[in-house]
């Protein structure tokens, strides 16, 4: 999906952005395109359109600023993506509701997803604030603040752009949702191994699923576990655990990492093998 947040990220550089935040409204207001926030029941975003002009409804329900800049910038993928108007809107008008937020795989709704965080998170800003900042939950807490985005979609895009291992895990009910890994990661494990699988009692992220009060507080932990610990054909390889529920949403977002590259992790640990 890199594809869309490229399409996104050259959009932002044409409108002259040129420091964080990025705002989607801003966007919208350039290219004629109301907003408007409504009442929605089954989704958190729509997009209309009547002849050549189009608008955006978002829920006013939700109450994350961040999520709210998401859900305008998935609105605005559909918008700027080239097919995404052809196909959502075959007899030209209508109103199209979004599954935003990485929880549809619908290929439509996922270019959307990618070309959000590509729109609020551009590459050629966000790296150089991203260099800046701690390791971990830490550091994607301090991104989302400054870039005005959702915890779960600023985790997506540090683990996207991470020059060491890293992997965000977004699980309900004790049950893996998704896994996204940082490039090195892609090259040691697989994220669809553990796609619907349930969260095994030791590992940290499993104490946040025994406590509906964690996860609805926002509650946050630190642990530590073996990458093994949550993909069978990893390395064998210790990695920090950050986990912090998410609200009203019900999930809980694990942030595993490491602050070494991997390969210098593999080969120290191949070092300390005697014979």
């Amino acid at each position: 999906m890199e594809t869309q947040s490229r399409s996104a990220e050259r959009i932002v550089k044409e409108l002259g952005f040129a420091s964080l935040p990025i705002d989607p409204f801003a966007i919208a207001k350039e290219k004629d395109i109301e907003i408007l926030g409504k009442p929605l029941d089954g989704c958190y975003g729509c997009l209309f359109r009547q002849d050549d002009e189009f608008g955006i409804i978002y829920s006013k329900s939700i109450n994350n600023k961040g999520f709210i800049n998401f859900t305008i910038g998935h609105e605005l993928g559909h918008y700027f993506l080239d097919g995404h108007p052809e196909y959502l809107f075959p007899s030209g008008d209508g109103i199209h509701r979004s599954q935003s937020g990485f929880v549809s795989s619908d290929t439509y709704e996922r270019e959307a997803d990618f070309f959000s965080v590509g729109l609020l998170m551009p590459r050629f800003l966000f790296v150089p604030a991203m260099n800046r900042k701690r390791l971990g939950l830490e550091a994607i807490k301090e991104l989302a603040s400054l870039c005005l985005t959702s915890l779960t979609a600023t985790a997506i895009r540090y683990c996207n752009l991470s020059e060491t291992p890293t992997a965000i895990i977004v699980s309900s009910e004790n049950t893996v949702d998704y896994c996204i890994l940082s490039e090195d990661l892609k090259e040691v494990c697989s994220p669809w191994n553990i796609n619907g699988r349930g969260v095994l009692p030791q590992i940290t992220t499993s104490r946040h699923h025994r406590s509906s009060d964690a996860i609805l507080n926002g509650t946050e932990i630190k642990g530590s576990c073996q990458l093994i610990d949550w993909f069978d054909d990893a390395p064998d390889i210790e990695m920090s655990e950050d986990v912090i529920g998410l609200g009203a949403y019900g999930k809980v977002l694990t942030v595993l990492y490491a602050d070494e590259l991997i390969d210098d992790i593999v080969t120290e640990d191949e070092d300390s093998i005697s014979f």
